[in-house]
């Protein structure tokens, strides 16, 4: 067992009677002292792991209850490898992670990077391993709207005979594939600012019931909180998702933050109307607009503030996609001069319709080696 990185239990067995989603596995991992109960998860094909993330060094007591019983001891030794820190963690309004080191973020968007042919998924990564960018906005749930209006192969959650999805059965396909991406950007110090729900959809899933969408939290925290270089973003304009209420908002919030033990950063983005950045659980503000609100964000809230969505680099008709690069990299020089964090976009046309911000595939624009640039002189600062 090394600290900051994860360690897996496996079991084998038959698959779950009933749910697959919320199964009977729990563990309690205790290391000088302190307890940790986290929740175990089906992996498909009769297998069924339970992930820790161990945060010190020291004796690691385990024990597993539920459709397994085991129990056992390891000695979690500190991580020597110069990539993993831990989890990124708010430090007044700036960040880093748990071991100390200074956590600056360039980020990016693909809203639709999972919901892509495998081909596409692997040159989205591949350009992100090439690029100056080490956090990258994305979603679980597909996107359905301009220029993004492909079906997916593959969705969280299989269908039922009727058509609509069983929210009791995830896809494993998806969810390997998850796990495939989230471990490449570990090793390579990039963030992965999940977005657990969004209003650009024709499926179904921006209407979720509290008996649909607690599953799904469950199956999603058990499987990934224990993922260093995770972040949950609530959801991308929660203000547009007309079926869920402010109690839903606070529920799912309270929900990730008591089941997560491990507190990662999380945030909710919005269009008009501000999240509640002043919530205990929120860790810092992630939101949209003038990229001059960094400063009063900071000064309000006294948490980072993240602007991870003023325009984007690119020639569509949409005003919001059709900034210059020379715009591009402005703005995002704004934000980090005020102490802020910034994400790049863009949205370039082509004849396949493969836009970076809502699929992926290669970055064409000239911004993102002059925010490469500014991240040279950031880094090189006390």
């Amino acid at each position: 067992m090394k600290q900051f990185e994860i360690f897996t239990l496996k079991f084998n067995g038959k698959q779950p009677q009933g749910s697959w989603s919320e199964i009977d596995l729990t563990a309690e991992f205790t290391c000088n002292g302190k307890m940790k109960k986290v929740y175990g998860f089906y992996a498909g094909d009769g297998q069924y792991e339970v992930r820790y993330l161990p945060q010190e060094n020291g004796l690691v007591e385990w024990k597993v209850t539920g459709l397994f019983l085991a129990e056992g001891k390891e000695e979690c030794v500190p991580c020597t490898d110069g990539i993993h820190h831990g989890v990124v963690k708010p430090n007044g309004t700036a960040m880093q992670y748990e071991d100390g080191t200074i956590c600056r973020t360039f980020g990016t968007t693909v809203y639709a990077m999972m919901h892509q042919p495998k081909e596409v998924i692997e040159q989205t990564i591949d350009t992100m391993l090439h690029s100056p960018f080490n956090k990258i906005r994305t979603c679980v749930f597909p996107k359905h709207y301009v220029f993004n209006e492909n079906e997916p192969e593959y969705f969280a959650f299989e269908r039922k005979g009727d058509g609509s999805f069983d929210f009791q059965q995830p896809c494993m396909k998806f969810w390997n594939a998850m796990d495939e991406m989230l471990q490449i950007f570990d090793e390579h110090e990039i963030q992965v600012d999940l977005i657990l729900f969004h209003p650009y959809d024709w499926w179904g899933f921006s209407k979720m019931t509290k008996e649909q969408y607690l599953p799904y939290l469950h199956y999603l925290l058990a499987r990934l909180a224990a993922y260093p270089n995770v972040w949950w973003s609530l959801a991308n304009e929660y203000d547009c998702m007309n079926a869920f209420s402010k109690e839903d908002w606070k529920s799912i919030e309270n929900y990730i933050s008591q089941t997560d033990v491990y507190g990662h950063m999380l945030s909710c983005h919005y269009m008009l109307e501000p999240y509640d950045y002043s919530c205990e659980n929120v860790t810092h503000c992630s939101v949209q607009g003038d990229v001059t609100e960094v400063e009063n964000l900071m000064k309000q809230y006294g948490k980072p503030a993240l602007m991870d969505e003023f325009g984007y680099e690119g020639n569509i008709f949409c005003h919001w996609g059709n900034l210059s690069a020379f715009e591009e990299v402005h703005r995002f020089w704004l934000c980090c001069v005020m102490g802020g964090y910034g994400t790049h976009g863009e949205t370039y046309m082509n004849d396949t319709d493969t836009l970076w911000w809502g699929k992926g595939g290669r970055l064409v624009g000239e911004s993102p080696a002059r925010i490469g640039f500014l991240r040279e002189i950031l880094e090189e600062l006390p």
